[in-house]
């Protein structure tokens, strides 16, 4: 902040549900670090009403503010009404969602079990997938690297947050990869290829099958939510963030988020997966 600038304080306190209506008064003392502070009387009205939410509703009463210092999902304990996950074999379980994993570590099958209506669970689900998600190595005579030997280790498990990792090779080529799903849902996936010699390459992507029925709405990397198009194009923009696509129809569907190596969310530096990870 430049010095002799004026900016707005903003500061809430949190009010006993159970407190007597009426007026109460107090002071707060405010001052920069290493320099004598000022003290601030107070004069604080305490309604009759208690709103039932603490005023969120209302986003003019700014009570949101105290989620700043909240601590809920710090930990891997799932938040409600969220559900723990679930290990069976290769699959993951989540409130009304499962995916399964191939021997790459990416997801072979993931599925909805939200009825049509959104109101309850259903089995055995909707399958969202056509094939077995994969990375792709394109060599330049037009054939695929066929990537073998992987095996999806799951390297924790909790309540709230699993991790697995593999690890698979064409050739010279190694590709590795971890991942983690959140008791909400959330994939995360970091994939790396290295090469233990020189290897000529003509492309590498990420292929992502879903089923035509599946796919009836689309939103993202440039385009307005509405109906899926035949055929959609998108060049990578860094002055915009356009780094998402989502597709689905209304009760099943799957968002797709990019990371580059050196990822930071807009306004925070936040990073997904720190490189370490998968040193």
């Amino acid at each position: 902040m430049d010095r002799g600038k004026v900016l707005a304080l903003w500061f809430g306190v949190q009010v006993p549900p159970h407190a007597e209506p009426g007026w109460y008064e107090g002071a707060i003392r405010l001052g920069p670090q290493g320099a004598p502070g000022t003290r601030v009387a107070l004069r604080l009205e305490i309604d009759k009403t208690v709103p039932a939410d603490a005023g969120d509703s209302e986003p003019w009463r700014h009570s949101r503010l105290r989620w700043l210092d909240s601590t809920i999902a710090a930990d891997d304990q799932p938040v409600a009404p969220f559900t723990p996950l679930v290990v069976e074999g290769r699959r993951i379980a989540c409130l009304g969602r499962d995916l399964e994993l191939g021997a790459s570590g990416l997801p072979a099958s993931v599925r909805s079990h939200f009825a049509p209506e959104v109101t309850r669970l259903v089995t055995p689900g909707r399958q969202l997938l056509a094939g077995p998600i994969r990375f792709v190595a394109e060599l330049p005579d037009g054939t695929l690297a066929e990537f073998a030997g992987g095996t999806a280790e799951f390297l924790k498990q909790s309540a709230g947050q699993v991790v697995w990792g593999s690890e698979s090779r064409a050739g010279p080529l190694r590709l590795r990869c971890q991942g983690e799903m959140e008791f909400d849902g959330h994939v995360a996936l970091a994939m790396q290829l290295t090469s233990d010699r020189a290897a000529p390459v003509s492309d590498l992507r990420l292929e992502v099958p879903l089923r035509r029925e599946v796919a009836r709405y689309m939103m993202g990397m440039g385009r307005p939510g509405g109906l899926r198009p035949a055929e959609h194009r998108w060049k990578w923009d860094r002055k915009n963030n356009q780094d998402s696509l989502w597709l689905g129809d209304v009760n099943a569907g799957l968002r797709c988020q990019l990371y580059g190596e050196n990822y930071r969310r807009p306004t925070t530096g936040w990073s997904r997966f720190p490189a370490s990870r998968l040193a």
